[in-house]
């Protein structure tokens, strides 16, 4: 007995939906409900968009019993259209001696007539009423009848209803333009039914924004993959004018790499100062979307707000019972979206609405650390100057910003990130500017009416990008910038620039530092005021561009990023197989702590400032020098007038 209720449970293991085993597969899900059996249609979220390599869809559909249901996706229904021939009740000659030719009309809505008549040496004209709820009107006066072929035909649109009855009344001539009997072949009523159109939807994605160079750069997550992106629309503060690139990215070489999609230029000011649209038209690869614009140097201000129109497909499916039916992601089932439905003429069906779409919560972060366990070489610490704790919190996908010290070092790609004697695996992220404030201590000097201010930057680094100076007030003032001499003897001018503000309101003047010689680190701002009240500037920040790196932390616990390695080359880490799966997650961002080094020299940190430009450093060492001369011309200079004393 104990035996059959063994088998018997088995056989009921056995025989349970599959949904109960896959009820943790799936990534996404949304429900639909369906009140009464039958056909039933509804617009797929975009959440449910999961597009496989081979241009599918990862979808599946459970229905209330927890088994899966057949279904069918579709973008659009196409028009069709209906012909109708017209036969005459009556024909007749009215008195303007014009051919009339009286029909019913179809019980359907009509769009169009088409008219044919079998004599091609006719030319002429057609006017076309309608008897629409026991009123004569007139649709089209003098139609056109054209030769085509061996036939004189005409294809007459009208304005679409349903009508009672149509009057043509033809005015036709033959070739010596001499009225002419009609001979009417054929007429037909054409009825043209819409079919539905694209689901449009617009959606607002998560996006971060970051600058380099003139160039702002979004980056937003889309909601699904392979979504038909209609048009993407941008909210800025001031006109954008200037060049714009849409694109993915993709993990290449160990970096993160942009791949255009589609690029542009505006070149006109547009009414709408303030909302920038991009045309796309297309189905789009991955959740990563990125959009570039270069203002070629205009002031653009931070995008507030991205939105995009898509369009969605729908999805149709057989009720054989009332309840909620769910569609799921991520389970491995692959169905391709048809142009139009499989079956034009199908039953009429019931239109329902997903409930919102829901995210599986145990594919979190967590997901890509369960699943992805990459691990680097070992690693030592030789041959690295500074080092830069990072504290991990709980295991995540996690980006990284370089501190400023590390964004400014030479050799930047020679970074490694460790736990403990291992490397941890990472690829380079975007860069983007950071500005760091300068200290302003000017000078004035009343006679000459000028201004000077000396800045120092924290370090010379070729990855400077800017000055920027700011002021307020209506000006206009000639701005000379200035480096060190050679031997730090004085000052000569390294670019001029005139700085203007017609606007009573607070001004910045951008002075680029691309070609900033790589080992100066002093800049002198000279601003002769002439006549005019003497300018005041309100703040100086010098811009850097600052790499990150984005990488898996798999357990909480300290990190460590090590730099200063002039000879290091960039690491080679495979994370081809996460790449996809990385592109469409927004990493977490985490900060490193301040930098420490390894060992510092007498002539590090404070002491070389003062051997550097006019510090008593430098003078001192002068003094020493020339002390030491004298000591030895002294020493010479007695013994060679003994020597001539001697002779």
């Amino acid at each position: 007995m104990k035996l059959i209720h063994a088998l018997i449970t088995c056989v009921a293991l056995l025989g349970a939906p599959l949904s109960l085993h896959a009820a943790d597969t799936w990534e996404n899900r949304a429900s639909v409900l369906v009140p009464h059996p039958g056909i039933a249609e509804a617009v797929l979220p975009p959440e449910l968009m999961n597009k496989t390599d081979n241009n599918a869809l990862d979808l599946a559909l459970e229905g209330p019993d927890g088994n899966r249901r057949a279904f069918e996706l579709y973008w659009r229904e196409p028009d069709t259209t209906v012909r109708y021939d017209l036969k005459a009740d009556t024909t007749r000659i009215n008195d303007r001696g014009e051919f009339l030719w009286r029909c019913k009309a179809p019980d359907h809505e009509v769009n169009a007539l088409h008219v044919t008549l079998d004599n091609p040496r006719i030319m002429g004209k057609v006017e076309v009423r309608a008897r629409v709820n026991d009123i004569w009107i007139i649709l089209v006066e003098d139609a056109a009848l054209v030769r085509s072929g061996r036939q004189t035909r005409s294809e007459i649109p009208i304005k679409p209803d349903t009508y009672q009855e149509f009057d043509l009344i033809f005015k036709g001539f033959d070739r010596d333009f001499e009225k002419k009997v009609i001979s009417v072949e054929r007429v037909t009523a054409l009825s043209v039914t819409k079919g539905t159109d694209y689901a449009r939807q617009s959606v607002t994605p998560e996006f971060q924004v970051s600058e380099y160079g003139d160039v702002t750069e979004l980056r937003a997550l889309l909601p699904g993959s392979g979504l038909y992106i209609d048009t993407v629309r941008l909210t800025t503060k001031t006109q954008f004018l200037g060049d714009w690139q849409i694109g993915r990215e993709e993990i290449r070489n160990g970096q993160r790499s942009f791949v255009p999609e589609a690029a542009g230029s505006v070149r006109h000011v547009s009414a709408n100062i303030h909302e920038l649209t991009l045309p796309v038209r297309d189905r789009w690869n991955g959740k990563s979307l990125v959009i570039r614009l270069d203002s070629q140097g205009r002031h653009l201000g931070t995008p507030t707000d991205v939105s995009m129109e898509l369009f969605l497909p729908r999805i149709v499916f057989s009720a054989d019972k009332q309840g909620s039916y769910t569609a799921l992601t991520g389970t491995g089932s692959h169905i391709r979206i048809l142009t139009s439905p499989g079956e034009p003429d199908r039953a009429p069906y019931q239109v329902a609405s997903f409930s919102k779409a829901e995210i599986n919560p145990d594919l979190t972060e967590l997901a890509l650390t369960d699943t992805y366990r990459l691990k680097g070489g070992p690693f030592t610490n030789e041959g690295f100057t500074w080092a830069a704790s990072v504290v991990i919190k709980a295991p995540g996908y996690y980006r990284l910003p370089f501190p400023m010290e590390a964004s400014l070092a030479p050799n930047r790609a020679g970074t490694r990130l460790a736990k403990g004697k291992t490397q941890v695996p990472f690829f380079m992220d975007r860069t983007e500017n950071v500005p760091t404030p300068l200290l302003l201590d000017p000078d004035y000097e009343k006679a000459q009416n000028r201004t000077t201010w000396e800045l120092t930057l924290p370090q010379p680094s070729p990855w400077w990008v800017s000055l920027n100076l700011s002021a307020h007030g209506i000006f206009r003032r000639t701005v000379d910038i200035q480096l060190p001499k050679p031997g730090q003897m004085g000052w000569e001018t390294w670019k001029t620039v005139i700085w203007r503000n017609t606007l009573d309101n607070e001004t910045t003047l951008r002075i680029p530092l691309a070609r900033l010689p790589e080992d100066q680190n002093k800049i002198r701002i000279l601003i002769d005021h002439n006549d005019n009240e003497p300018l005041t500037l309100t703040a100086a920040e010098a811009v850097y561009t600052a790499p990150s790196i984005c990488f898996l932390a798999y357990e909480p616990g300290p990190l460590t990023l090590h730099g200063g390695n002039p000879i290091l080359p960039a690491p080679a880490y495979d994370l081809s197989l996460v790449r996809t799966k990385l592109m469409e997650t927004l990493p977490t961002q985490v900060r490193a702590q301040p930098i420490s080094a390894k060992e510092k020299g007498i002539w590090s940190g404070s002491w070389i400032k003062h051997f550097q430009a006019n510090g008593w450093g430098l003078y001192a060492a002068l003094g020493l020098v020339a002390l030491v001369l004298l000591a030895i011309i002294a020493k010479v200079l007695p013994a060679a007038e003994a020597g001539k004393e001697t002779e």
